[in-house]
């Protein structure tokens, strides 16, 4: 199965946060490191969650994928769990041919214990401390600064095979 984050990986976090708080979100790291309070505004906010905008990748890496997968979010709140439900229904991303569901969960590392990855086990993620975790008995895709379109084509080439 594959697993893609949605915040930082399919839609644009970061450009989100600095366009609302003006705080200059590391890659990869959590709000709550940065700022708590705009964690907690965020966080019961339905409106912030909707309007986020796609990544430059995110139609790029969903093409690629041709296998089963499901998205994986923090849930935060119950608004912010209806305004990330409607980003995705607004994104077309619930009508992937390959999408299996929506898991919403504050960790998913095998460390959290709410997923443990099998060998062949995906994720796609911005956050190297969940990548890291994750390698440690699956298999991980980092997303950084921008996604490598090549490089993500021939990762998925070798998944496959």
């Amino acid at each position: 199965m594959i697993y893609i984050d949605m915040d930082g990986t399919l839609c644009d976090f970061r450009k989100a946060i600095k366009q609302w708080f003006d705080i200059d979100l590391p890659h990869g790291k959590p709000l709550n490191k940065v700022s708590e309070k705009a964690e907690i505004e965020i966080s019961d906010n339905i409106t912030f969650w909707e309007l986020l905008e796609k990544t430059e990748w995110c139609d790029a890496l969903l093409k690629e994928i041709k296998e089963p997968f499901a998205i994986i979010t923090k849930p935060y709140s119950y608004n912010a769990t209806i305004g990330k439900l409607k980003w995705l229904y607004d994104n077309r991303v619930n009508n992937h041919r390959y999408i299996r569901g929506i898991i919403f969960c504050d960790m998913f590392t095998k460390k959290a214990g709410l997923i443990n990855p099998l060998e062949f086990d995906l994720l796609i993620d911005d956050n190297k401390t969940e990548i890291d975790d994750w390698k440690l008995d699956g298999m991980a895709f980092q997303v950084e600064k921008e996604l490598n379109i090549t490089a993500f084509k021939k990762f998925m080439e070798n998944y496959r095979s």
